[in-house]
């Protein structure tokens, strides 16, 4: 004779997920970085040597949320793309990790 529950049924529960790690070379032109399909949340900092400014699913300007040297933001998004720049004559090696 069995213990526990008669109806009882024993489930296996598989998941699964992905990590992407890019490098951006951020400056004072706009680059458009697009995300992986189902991307679900991502981290990103900024290796430096400049602040830089970004923007979830648009153009960013030097008035989008500002990210400075050596921090990192980490975020769920529900978006396509991310808007970089730099200020006019300044740089910054910035990464994106995206996780799905």
């Amino acid at each position: 004779m069995g213990s526990g529950r008669p109806d009882f049924q024993q489930s296996t529960i598989t998941t699964s997920f992905w990590v992407t790690e890019t490098k951006i070379n951020c400056t004072s032109a706009h680059t458009i970085h697009t995300l992986q399909d189902e991307t679900k949340a991502i981290e990103i900092y900024n290796h430096g040597p400049n602040i830089f400014h970004m923007l979830i699913n648009g153009t960013a300007d030097t008035d989008s949320r500002p990210i400075s040297p050596k921090t990192s933001r980490s975020m769920d998004v529900d978006a396509d793309t991310i808007g970089l720049i730099c200020a006019a004559g300044q740089t910054a090696s910035v990464w994106v990790t995206e996780l799905g």
